[in-house]
């Protein structure tokens, strides 16, 4: 028992020594303070009898090493919380001196009755029995600070991955569907000999004949040649930057066909010219069937015979550049002209568009000028005259008024011959509308268009000179301009 009683008071006062070190450690401290009191008291209550002393020593010692882990585990948690803010390469470096003194560690745990742990002065490493979370720690004046810890926080390392962008992506793109490729029925090739290739075809000289109903590509250059269709068939053809001249015919005759659409590949520029005295095929394109004109591309026909494109039907222009020069008339149909779309500038010798049955201008623009004779017109229908859009400005000796029209119809008249290539600047309301430049004597000026409403002024300049300034009202609106 005087055994024990010295023990205690060596205990009591090394419990007085930790409890001064604890005010100056964290409040984890007080909890191993708390835990040695309750390991004594358990300690004092187990062992009764003078035979369980060395027992009691021992788990006395024990509750003391435990004190001290726990106390380290604060500075260790401590200098962990230092370690997060270094950079990664020292924080790998640290973490290898913690893992060497955690082995050595290791060593004296496995190893109780080595001389280090009689060490009484904290250069102990004790074995740790503790419940709580704890982290080994080298002390004393061996001390680097560094730590290795089991059951506290890791470490935190820079992470290497990439933070997610909080940028909407776009939406995945349905694949653009493919456009077919055209396929053709066959092919020509103007040139000084003409080739060919697919089916219903035949060249003869320096004519090309097309026999049946299909799709056709036409290329080349031909000084003296004829493209012809003579089927009962529908045909289309494809003009790809051609040029036919024919001094003694049609450079493009449409002999015979069911339906005939000319189609002008999109920003090429095909020409066409004809020549002879023909009275029958007496056009640089002539059909006896209805004709209709589309496509993105140009068209340039110079009719040295009589007319540049000439139908016994109906001819129909869906869009595309036209530019005509004609000895006789521009445009000529023995049924209907209809004008939907594209561009026509037309220089006619006689009459610039004609029809021996009805017209129809539903769009596009058409500029237009007619011939030299006096009966002759600018814009002639037989049987009526259509206006539902778009924009025609006419110019000629004559001109058919409109029997139906979507717009004020303006005809400026004038009492005497107006010379050729005099400039005709129009203004619509103090701003430039138009510019034009006929090629013939004319006596009259038409202006038809979506953009010039009833209420609109329009003012005539002519080679510098004012005839006046009309302000519009619905329907017809003649004036004489001088």
């Amino acid at each position: 028992m005087d055994k024990l009683k010295r023990f205690s008071a060596l205990l009591t006062a090394l419990l007085l020594t930790y409890t001064t070190v604890g005010c100056e450690k964290k409040k984890s401290s007080d909890e191993s303070r708390i835990t040695l009191e309750s390991s004594v008291s358990s300690t004092d209550t187990t062992d009764t009898t003078e035979s369980s002393d060395s027992a009691a020593a021992t788990e006395t010692t024990e509750a003391i090493n435990a004190t001290e882990s726990s106390q380290n585990a604060t500075e260790a948690s401590t200098e962990t919380a230092t370690n997060t803010t270094q950079p990664a390469s020292q924080n790998k470096q640290e973490n290898s001196n913690a893992q060497e003194t955690t082995q050595a560690n290791n060593t004296n745990n496995e190893n109780p009755n080595s001389s280090g742990n009689s060490n009484t002065s904290g250069n102990s490493q004790p074995e740790n029995n503790s419940n709580s979370s704890s982290s080994n720690a080298s002390t004393g004046n061996n001390s680097t600070g560094n730590t290795s810890s089991n059951n506290s926080t890791p470490v935190q390392q820079p992470s290497t991955q990439s933070t997610p962008s909080n940028k909407p992506q776009p939406a995945t793109q349905p694949p653009t569907e493919a456009v077919p490729e055209q396929v053709y029925t066959g092919e020509i090739k103007f040139d000084s000999h003409i080739t060919s290739s697919g089916s219903n075809i035949t060249v003869s000289g320096s004519k090309a004949l097309i026999s049946a109903g299909g799709d056709y590509y036409i290329s080349g250059k031909i000084s003296n040649g004829q493209l012809e269709v003579n089927t009962k068939e529908k045909v289309k053809i494809f003009l790809d930057g051609v040029s036919i001249s024919n001094s003694s015919g049609p450079a493009i005759l449409i002999s015979d066909a069911k339906k005939i659409v000319i189609e002008l590949v999109d920003g090429t520029t095909s020409t066409i010219s004809d020549g002879g005295s023909d009275k029958i095929n007496d056009g640089a394109l002539f059909s006896n069937d209805t004709i209709t004109i589309k496509g993105n591309g140009t068209l340039n026909i110079n009719s040295n015979n009589a007319h540049g494109i000439s139908s016994d039907d109906d001819v129909i222009i869906q869009e595309g550049t036209l530019n005509i020069t004609s000895k006789k008339t521009g445009i000529m149909a023995n049924d209907n002209i209809t004008v939907n779309g594209g561009t026509l500038n037309i220089k006619g010798g006689t009459n610039g568009l004609k029809s021996k049955g009805t017209m129809n201008i539903n769009g596009g623009t058409t500029i237009v000028y007619g011939g030299t004779k006096e009966e002759k017109s600018s814009v002639y229908a037989q049987s009526g005259f259509t206006f539902a859009g778009g924009t025609l400005y006419a110019v000629g000796n004559a001109v058919t008024q409109p029997t139906s029209m979507s717009a004020p119809c303006f005809v400026a008249a004038f009492s005497t011959s107006m010379s050729a290539n005099s400039l005709i600047k129009i203004k619509k309301n103090n701003s430039d509308l138009i510019s034009l430049t006929p090629h013939n004597n004319y006596k009259c000026i038409m202006v038809m268009s979506d953009s010039v409403a009833s209420g609109s002024s329009l003012n005539i300049n002519i080679a510098g000179k004012d005839y006046g300034t009309y302000t519009l009202s619905s329907g017809l609106n003649g004036v004489n301009a001088g």
